[in-house]
């Protein structure tokens, strides 16, 4: 019996301590589950802002029997381990719930609330006696003791605190409230944001140049601000400008000009604005007459020749003047001189062709044309053609110097102009004579025939002549 009582006596001492201990584990296990319940809340709502650029809205009273519908947005319960609403409390640059409609950026752009645009906000908060501003939100719960003592202030835990926020009745009670709150710059971290600089333009107001008739891009830049960037503008005609702000023509425009006004505005995420205007370089293709020399012609012999330009756009529109007028016997029209030289037309002549395009660029170059005296017998004034063993001489007359004349036998008098050039074919008894005037009026500088001249020279008028008596020439 003895031995019975002692362990009914040490049961009943196991029993009762145990009982004392319950209560303290208990109240451990709701605390470790209250603070879990405010971490998963706090990580729940720094996600939803790190991936949307805002925070839910706050409900404007707090009610201890029904979670904020913040909580229900971003995918937690929003109570503590006794069932007790949460209390959500954020600063309100950052609160939005990305529908209500907030404006439109001169870009046509819906305005937005974007963490990386805030450099500051209105809530702050004291941390045992330590200011924190800049806050982004802050979670709470109300304790064991259920009583919500936190309003901006954090107390150190254990401290007489009777600011009870229900009813308005007090309740002077050990704080025990768990609290975890964000700061903005966390939030701007850890959505990437980058220094918050004021919106700016990047791109250079003179852009790379375009080329008429060929395909063209360019990015127009800016920087600052909250990308992404939206742009607008009118650009010239054929080019266009896409939201990303790139500049395009699949074919420059003809006839544009030189030098294209541009202007274009740019918005970032939040609607903050920037206007460009520059100019874009267009390098226009010359129009050039591209045509060398005139070949000689002959009279009786029928001569054409073509005169040719590249360049310039579409159509070409030519006009030829010849000063004497168009040798007897040939048409000068365009672009174009043909015909068969009358008798009596021999002589040297300017052509003066002028060429103009659809974009109204025109050209111009003088050209020389020599009509001779008609071939000898068996020379078709080209060089081919004949036979036979008369003694010819292939001559080349290039004139380096002042303007002259010259006159092949008793035919007409043939100018030279600068840079003048004769090649042909002449008897070896065919007296020519070069003078120092144009129409040979000047003295005689050289005279005499192709056999004679063939070892005379000038420094003024040089003639070269070469023997030649193959049997076709």
């Amino acid at each position: 019996m003895i031995e019975v009582a002692i362990m009914l006596a040490v049961l009943g001492l196991v029993l009762g301590l145990g009982v004392s201990l319950i209560g303290p584990l208990v109240k451990r296990s709701k605390l470790m589950e209250t603070r879990e319940a405010v971490k998963q809340a706090k990580e729940a709502l720094m996600g939803f802002a790190v991936r949307n650029g805002y925070l839910p809205y706050e409900d404007p009273s707090y009610d201890r029997s029904r979670p904020s519908d913040a909580f229900e947005k971003v995918g937690v319960k929003g109570t503590d381990a006794l069932g007790v609403a949460l209390r959500y409390v954020a600063a309100p640059e950052l609160q939005w719930d990305n529908s209500t409609f907030l404006g439109s950026s001169p870009c046509g752009t819906a305005l937005r609330i974007d963490v990386c645009a805030e450099n500051g906000t209105s809530l702050g908060i004291t941390h045992e006696g330590t200011v924190r501003n800049n806050v982004a939100f802050m979670i709470v719960s109300a304790g064991e003791n259920q009583n919500l003592q936190t309003t901006t202030e954090i107390h150190v835990l254990g401290t007489k605190v009777d600011n009870c926020t229900e009813d308005g009745i007090e309740r002077r009670e050990e704080y025990d409230d768990v609290v975890e709150y964000v700061g903005l710059d966390e939030l701007r971290a850890l959505r990437g944001c980058q220094k918050l600089e004021k919106l700016e333009i990047g791109t250079p107001q003179e852009l790379p140049a375009a080329e008429e008739g060929q395909y063209y891009s360019y990015t127009l830049q800016a920087n600052g601000g909250v990308s992404p960037y939206t742009w607008v503008g009118t650009p010239p005609k054929g080019f266009s400008i896409d939201k990303s702000g790139v500049l395009s023509a699949q074919n420059v425009p003809w006839c544009s000009g030189s030098q294209l006004a541009l202007s274009a505005t740019v918005c970032d995420r939040t609607g903050q604005s920037e206007t460009w205007s520059g100019w874009l370089p267009v390098r226009r293709k010359p129009l050039t007459i591209t045509t060398v020399e005139l070949p000689v012609g002959y009279e009786g012999k029928f001569y054409s020749a073509q005169i040719a330009a590249d360049g310039g756009y579409g159509t070409y529109q030519w006009t030829l003047s010849v000063s004497p007028p168009c040798p007897g016997g040939l048409s000068c029209v365009g672009n174009g001189v043909s015909g068969v030289p009358a008798p009596g037309s021999s002589g040297a002549y300017v052509v003066t062709a002028r060429v103009s395009d659809e974009c109204g660029r025109s050209a111009q170059k003088n050209f020389g044309l020599t009509i001779h005296p008609s071939p000898p017998a068996g020379d078709n004034g080209t060089g081919g053609g004949g036979g036979g063993t008369t003694d010819r001489y292939k001559i080349s007359i290039f004139n380096q110097g002042t303007r002259k004349s010259y006159r092949i036998g008793s035919s007409t008098c043939i100018r030279m102009p600068l840079n003048y050039k004769y090649e042909g074919f002449l008897s070896a008894g065919t007296v020519l004579t070069f003078f120092s005037g144009r129409d040979c009026t000047g003295r005689e500088i050289l005279t005499g025939t192709v056999r004679t001249l063939d070892k005379n020279s000038d420094r003024v008028v040089q003639v070269s002549c070469f023997k030649d008596r193959c049997h076709s020439i």
